[in-house]
């Protein structure tokens, strides 16, 4: 699998457009795939469909935080803790919605599994942030 550069000048729409498409492509997958399957009944074991939705959201925020870091790519004075919070909490905001979405949808809170959830997304995110600078740092050593 050849990675291309996001980076390479290929004019300026055309650039903003392929770093900022996947993110806002990616988030809407995921309030769409919300939207769809909010309602559906679950058939599988409790203890099966929470290692399901421990995956499934881990793995969408992990996606979604490395997208976004993407776009966003290297601050001219380096990484830091506050770069991180930031992308953590727009993460959490993106979850926050999620689970909006899937309240109303339901029209039921359950506080526990949407905190749960939450925290699940914002750890699936720094996992997808590590992730994306280990990759960015095994690019610049090689």
């Amino acid at each position: 699998m050849v990675l291309t550069n996001p980076h390479k000048d290929t004019g300026p729409i055309r650039r903003a457009a392929s770093l900022h498409i996947p993110v806002f492509g990616w988030l809407v997958l995921l309030y769409v795939a919300t939207a769809l399957l909010a309602n559906i009944p679950v058939t599988i074991a409790p203890a099966l469909l929470e290692v399901r939705n421990i995956i499934l959201h881990a793995t969408a925020y992990a996606v979604q935080a490395a997208l976004v870091l993407r776009v966003v790519g290297h601050p001219p004075a380096g990484w830091t803790q506050q770069h991180t919070f930031i992308l953590l909490a727009a993460m959490l905001a993106m979850g926050l919605g999620q689970e909006t979405l899937q309240t109303l949808l339901r029209r039921q809170l359950f506080l526990a599994n949407s905190l749960f959830d939450l925290g699940i997304d914002v750890s699936g995110a720094g996992l997808g942030i590590a992730f994306y600078r280990w990759i960015q740092w095994r690019h610049h050593t090689d």
